[in-house]
């Protein structure tokens, strides 16, 4: 049983930036089957040109603490110059790199430490989807 499944005519978008590919695949696989839209991209320059192409929404943003030239809290910042609405979810093996997101009350909503399994990234993703309705 899904932790999270979203009405099919209008499930959340999400944008997905993960430079590890085994990791993207297997959070992709695990929100597809949770009835999410998946946009993806594997570094944050595709996920600024998906953006900028994107008409509509982007729910939220599932990204790494750290990206390759690029912090996620900054790509969500830049991000969110477009889309004042859009959550934000950070994965991290590095409790530390928390303190780099800049808003306290987006601190505690954000953090997705590493290791965690399927229901605890659906349930994370379902609350913040909630919290940004």
């Amino acid at each position: 049983m899904s932790a999270f499944r979203a009405p099919p005519l209008e499930a959340p978008m999400i944008l997905l930036v993960e430079e590890l590919e085994p990791l993207c695949s297997w959070l992709k696989i695990n929100l597809d089957s949770a009835g999410l839209l998946v946009l993806q991209a594997t570094d944050y320059k595709e996920a600024l040109r998906i953006s900028a192409a994107r008409a509509g929404s982007i729910d939220l943003l599932l990204t790494s603490m750290r990206l390759s030239g690029l912090s996620g809290p900054v790509l969500a910042f830049l991000l969110r110059a477009r889309r004042l609405h859009m959550a934000a979810l950070y994965i991290s093996k590095n409790l530390g790199e928390m303190m780099e997101v800049p808003d306290a009350k987006e601190f505690i909503a954000s953090l997705l430490p590493q290791p965690f399994s399927r229901e605890i990234l659906l349930r994370r993703v379902s609350v913040l989807l909630s919290a940004h309705a």
